[in-house]
Order: structure tokens, then sequence, then C-alpha cells
């Protein structure tokens, strides 16, 4: 069988080529000497390329975390006309909008002459995110759809409007308009971003547009806009995950995903600000307990490449996922050895301390912090959100459980100092 085969590039520079043996058999071979100064030794190719044969499943894995999500593939499979699970095949559709500075392209296959930029009227738009929303595809998916689920389209942002995001042109926003089966999930999530920053947690900026959408939108923290408001990739991202060679799949701890030992590890050995690094991961660990998330993995912990090098990208993906009846109470990483929130007593975060290599005073002391501070804040943030956009139900659910959640840890702290 002759080799399928993609080139590798970062920010348009060749950097190798991937090649696809048989489904499960894929390599990477390096064209260049390694990766640009400017990525360091960390830059997690250099590891792909150190392995023996380089033919492995990490490689495969490794290039998997550039797809969106198992349900979202299989939906782009049957309109794209691929078989079910041929990955390959949708990395070369889908592969220009990878993120941070990388894209996948079939050889020869050149980026044409950029023209007029491709705009969307407000109907339009409408329609793309009310669709995605609900699960449905529309006729231009390859080109809006990036790693995430499918009730986000990745478009371009700028003052002349809202375009496809094309080759030269790539997207710098993610548009939500709802996550399919999840109660209004946009408000949830936008509320939660909010509050992660009032709470200290680096995040992504977003905004929610109440109209056309109302949607939420997130600027992605790997682009950014030039003098003249046209978008350039500028920064590279890896997440913990694919760094690891973990497939997607293998993503919460329980099943073998990273735990925040490992991740505070990577951070000490990667980092160039390690100790703000781990400051704003204990406080993103912290927030999630209260809010219920339980789908903060190492997925969601991305290291940016910029000029000192490596640190943290800001946060995503918040939102509190304990308040819908269909998902797990549990979370994605255990705080000391439990992922039961109700079970997560001050020896916990004792000995999640231990793990981190932490002071536990110093912990115990952020927990008890954020724990006390988390009611007004979530009293200032509903009050702003009531008078600008209305109370869905699914709020007063999130403001339930995390007072519920910043009380049992208050009091089990208290009843520990008595």
């Amino acid at each position: 069988m002759k080799p399928a085969i993609l080139e590798l590039r970062l920010a348009g520079a060749l950097l190798g080529q991937l090649e696809q043996h048989a489904p499960d058999y894929w390599s990477y071979r390096a064209v260049v000497a390694g990766p640009p100064a400017a990525f360091g030794l960390f830059w997690s190719i250099r590891q792909l390329t150190s392995m023996p044969e380089n033919k492995t499943k990490n490689v495969r894995a490794w290039f998997r975390h550039l797809l969106p999500d198992t349900h979202t593939c299989g939906q782009l499979a049957q309109r794209l006309g691929f078989s079910s699970g041929n990955d390959f095949a949708l990395l070369g559709a889908l592969g220009t909008e990878a993120p941070g500075a990388l894209s996948l392209r079939p050889p020869g296959k050149l980026a044409r002459p950029l023209g007029a930029a491709v705009c969307l009227d407000a109907g339009e738009l409408a329609a793309w995110v009310t669709a995605l929303g609900e699960a449905r595809l529309g006729p231009h998916i390859a080109e809006v759809t990036g790693p995430v689920d499918a009730g986000c389209v990745a478009l371009r942002h700028t003052a002349q409007g809202w375009c496809y995001p094309e080759a030269g042109r790539p997207s710098n926003v993610w548009v939500r308009g709802g996550r399919h089966g999840w109660e209004d999930a946009a408000h949830n999530e936008a509320f939660c971003l909010l509050l992660a920053a009032r709470a200290g947690v680096p995040v992504v900026r977003s905004e929610w547009l109440q109209s056309p959408g109302p949607w939420l939108l997130t600027h992605r923290a790997d682009r950014r806009l030039d003098g003249q408001g046209d978008t350039e990739a500028l920064w590279h991202e890896e997440s913990f995950a694919q760094s690891a060679g973990l497939p997607p799949e293998q993503a919460f701890e329980r099943e073998g995903g990273l735990g925040l030992a490992a991740c505070a590890s990577v951070i000490r050995r990667h980092s160039a600000i390690p100790a703000l690094d781990l400051r704003a991961l204990l406080r993103w660990v912290i927030f999630n307990h209260l809010v219920g998330n339980g789908l903060a993995t190492a997925r969601d912990l991305r290291f940016r490449y910029g000029a000192q090098g490596p640190v943290l990208a800001p946060f995503a993906n918040l939102l509190s996922t304990h308040v819908y009846a269909q998902m797990s109470d549990r979370l994605g990483m255990m705080i000391g050895q439990e992922d039961r929130p109700d079970w997560v007593r001050p020896a916990r975060w004792r000995e999640l301390a231990e793990q981190l290599d932490l002071n536990a005073h110093y912990v115990l002391a952020l927990v008890g912090e954020l724990a006390l501070a988390m009611p007004g804040w979530v009293e200032a943030q509903a009050q702003a959100w009531r008078a600008r956009h209305g109370w869905p139900p699914v709020l007063a659910r999130v403001q339930e459980l995390t007072l519920k959640r910043a009380r049992q840890l208050a009091v089990s702290l208290e009843a520990e100092r008595a």
C-alpha cells in the first residue's frame, strides 16, 4: 500500500511529512532539522522524531488532537464522503484550521491566491450557528469546524464583517450558539468565563452577542489581528495530553489521563514562568471544583509559545457540567485521591499540595480565599447578567451549586481550624 501523505507546516514553513501506512499505522518524518529555536526543546514534534523507527501509535494520537470530537468527526466523515474513522482524510480536509500555527495539507496543494473575502450576512451567520447548536452540519462545514464540539463555529471576524476562514486568512474567533442536548450551554459558559476572571483565573477574552445571537464569542488565544485588520497566526499551542502522546479519548485521569501532579511537573520543567503558571493551575482547579466543571482535563491545559518561551495559554471551556442531569457529577482530574466533589475535604487539598510539591498552608489559604469570596462574586455576576441578558434556569442552578460548594469548603476549613 502506497502511504498517504500530508505536509506539516508551521506558520507556512514546511516542517515534515505525516504518512499513513495503514489506518492505525502512521509515521512522521521531519524535513527540517528540528523545530525553530523559538519553540524550545519541549516542542513535542521533537519527541515524535526521536522514537525508534518513528512508527508508533503515539504519532497518530498526537495528530488526532488537531481534530474535533469523535461525534463531530463522524458527522464530518458522512458529509465529506469519507469512511467513518478515517481520521487521516479528515486531517487533510480540516488541517488548515488546526490549533496554533500548524497546518496540514496534501503535498503540492498550494493555497490559492487571496481574493475578496467571502463574508456572511447576519442571516447566514444565524443559520450557521443555529444549525451547529442543533448538531446539524452546513455546506461549508470543512471551512468552519475546528478542534471543538459541533456547537462551535470557527470564523474570521474583522471590521469588514464575518467571513469564512481560508488559507492566508485563518479564523480568529469561536462562536457558540449552544451544545446539543445541553440547556442554555452558551449562557452557562459565558457566565462561568466571567466568573473565572473575577476569581483571578486567566481566561480567553469573550463577548456575549445579544444580536444577531444570543451567542458566545470567544477570541482565539493563538491568533491576533495586525494593524491592517487581517488575521495571522502568532502563537503555536499544544495541550499537555497531546504532548504526552495520549489519545484524545484518554482524557479523564480515572481512565489513564494525566493527573495534576504530572501536569505540575510539566510546568516546572518547561514553563518560562513556572511559579505564575503553577498559581494559575491551582486557581483553575479550585474554580472548576466550585462551579462543578467535570470536563476539565489535561486537554484544557495548553502551552502557548511566545518570545519568552512556553507559558500556559488562557483557559477556555469553563462551564458547570454538574448542573446537567445527563452528566457525571465527578471531576475530570483528582484532587488528592478524590474526584467526587462532596468528598473533597481539607485533607484532600493537603494531598494535592504534596503531589504538586506546594506548601500546604499556601494551598489551603488560597482554597479558603476563593471559597469565602465566591458568594460575593457570584451575586455580583448574577445581578449584572440579569440586568442585561435575563436569567435562564440553568444559571440559577449554576449559582445554587457554586454557593453550595463554596459553603462546604468554607465550613470544613473553619471546622478544622477550631
